[in-house]
């Protein structure tokens, strides 16, 4: 397999993870309009596993980015599958994250999440 194949499945990769990543954070938006702010529990959000899964995700980010930005600076024509990888796992790392908030969230909704309203057809 050529590095232009492997280049172009990453960018596939990363155009389906972008997708995802958009689907999730609309999900946050409509779920944090439903949600009762007045009786959400604090303690859910600051679960020690919720905030150590959430640090590891942003540092993950974090990581992948500056390393990102390091091999870009380095400018060497074979390390650009590399650079493409990175770019792919720190956006993977971001829906993970947002993923999470998802799950946190959506106990706390009053209404049924979007895709489950289209689900029904009652």
């Amino acid at each position: 397999m050529d590095g232009h194949s492997i280049y172009r499945i990453i960018e596939f990769m990363k155009f389906t993870t972008y997708l995802i990543f958009i689907f999730i954070s609309i999900q946050i938006f409509f779920l944090w309009k439903d949600i009762d702010k007045s009786k959400v529990e604090i303690e859910s959000f600051f679960s020690d596993a919720f905030f150590k899964k959430s640090s590891i995700y942003v540092f993950l980010f974090s990581t992948f980015s500056i390393t990102h930005e390091f091999i870009e600076e380095i400018n060497y024509s074979y390390f650009y599958i590399y650079f493409k990888i990175l770019e792919l796992l720190a956006l993977i790392s971001v829906v993970l994250f947002s993923h999470g908030w998802y799950c946190v969230l959506k106990p706390w909704a009053k209404k049924k999440a979007i895709p489950q309203l289209l689900l029904d057809f009652k």
